[in-house]
């Protein structure tokens, strides 16, 4: 389709990225959500799956609960925003 243009283009506005998180129930006590985000960091950091995650171009961003909550909320508001402006019904 040579006539398509694609995500690249200058002037593009789309922006397509992956993003992967661990989640638990609401309520799961905090030193619970404490020891999975810990041994989650501690695994994209080790030298041997390292190798594996770049193999998969994948960026890695870790932090803490607080940090993946406060990019959901913006991402959830961002996605919001764009259904209102582009007047997307629910299907």
């Amino acid at each position: 389709m040579p006539d398509v243009p694609t995500f690249a283009k200058p002037g593009s506005q789309i922006r397509a990225r992956a993003r992967v998180g661990i989640l638990a129930p609401g309520g799961t006590p905090d030193p619970i959500v404490r020891r999975l985000n810990n041994e989650f960091v501690q695994l994209f950091r080790d030298p041997k799956f390292v190798p594996f995650i770049d193999s998969l171009i994948v960026e890695i961003a870790t932090g803490t609960p607080e940090e993946f909550a406060a990019f959901l909320r913006k991402d959830r508001e961002a996605a919001g925003a764009r259904v209102r402006k582009y007047n997307i019904p629910k299907q």
